[in-house]
C-alpha cells in the first residue's frame, strides 16, 4: 500500500462532471494498493502492472475506508476504479507518503 497524505483547505473529487465527495480543512489521501512494489519507467509515469487486482484493490480499499472512519469522523471518498478530477486547495506544505511493502520470506531471512 502506498498513501499520500496532504494538508487541504478543501479537496473535491468529480465523476462524469458531477462532485462526488468534498471536504473543507482537513487531509486528502491518495491510496493505492499494489501486488507488488510499484516501478517507474524512464519517462516517470507509474507503471500499473504491479497493481493489485480490481477486484482485491476495491476490498483493500473499502477496508481502508472503514478503518479511518472507525478512528476518524467524517470520511469522504471517491469512486472505485472511475475517472476522476480532484481539486485541492494545499494548506502546506504539508506532504507525507506512507509505504506499506509486502515481505516475503526472503526478505525477513537477509
Amino acid at each position: 500500500m502506498r498513501a499520500v497524505i496532504q494538508r487541504v483547505r478543501r479537496a473535491s473529487v468529480s465523476v462524469d462532471g458531477r462532485e462526488a465527495a468534498a471536504i473543507g480543512t482537513g487531509l486528502l489521501v491518495l491510496v493505492g494498493f499494489a501486488a507488488g512494489e510499484s516501478e517507474l519507467l524512464e519517462s516517470h509515469r507509474p507503471s500499473f502492472h504491479t497493481s493489485a487486482p480490481p477486484e482485491a484493490a476495491r476490498t483493500l480499499f473499502l477496508a481502508f475506508v472503514r478503518e479511518v472512519a472507525v478512528r476518524h469522523q467524517p470520511v469522504s471518498h471517491g469512486v472505485f476504479q472511475a475517472d476522476m478530477l480532484v481539486s485541492l486547495d494545499n494548506d502546506g506544505p504539508v506532504t507525507v507518503i506512507l509505504e506499506d511493502r509486502p515481505t516475503n520470506e526472503a526478505d525477513s531471512n537477509a
